[in-house]
């Protein structure tokens, strides 16, 4: 995926969190079935769907166009991204709707550019963008207010 440059690093990214959450679904369910909690199971069998779903639309991203190639090359990974919607990651519900309706196609888009967006659709106050900036930025540095530059992945 680095031959993909920042769209290669965005999917791969969207891959490892899409399989740490595959890992902790599977270790709560294996925790469900020895205690019979059926709530539990439940809802690790809704989280498995939801996350089945996630992986078949990576897939294609990461399969080298040949069985024999063991790597995607940049070409493979460039014509299989022309293919990608990264909406469609998002499984469903009003984030999805949102990526789709302000951003589509798009892995990434710029901190400013989200900011309007979400200002525009929720008539958010700047104070609540402030609270809210931090979570997005997933643990990069604070310095960076709503014209930054910072980018924020949207699958």
């Amino acid at each position: 995926l680095a031959a993909g440059g920042q769209d290669g690093l965005s999917v791969a990214q969207c891959l490892a969190d899409v399989l740490s959450s595959l890992g902790l679904t599977l270790t709560l369910a294996a925790e469900s079935v020895a205690t019979a909690a059926t709530h539990a199971g439940q809802y690790a069998q809704v989280a498995l769907q939801q996350l089945e779903h996630k992986l078949r639309v990576l897939l294609p991203l990461v399969q080298p166009s040949d069985s024999t190639d063991a790597v995607v090359d940049s070409a493979t990974f460039a014509a299989a991204l022309k293919q990608f919607r990264p909406e469609d990651v998002v499984a469903r519900g009003d984030f999805a709707s949102f990526w789709q309706a302000h951003f589509p196609r798009q892995l990434r888009v710029g901190t400013q550019e989200f900011f309007c967006a979400l200002r525009a659709s929720r008539d958010m106050k700047l104070s609540t963008w402030q609270e809210l900036l931090p979570w997005l930025r997933f643990g990069r540095s604070e310095s960076a207010d709503v014209s930054g530059s910072n980018e924020l992945h949207g699958a």
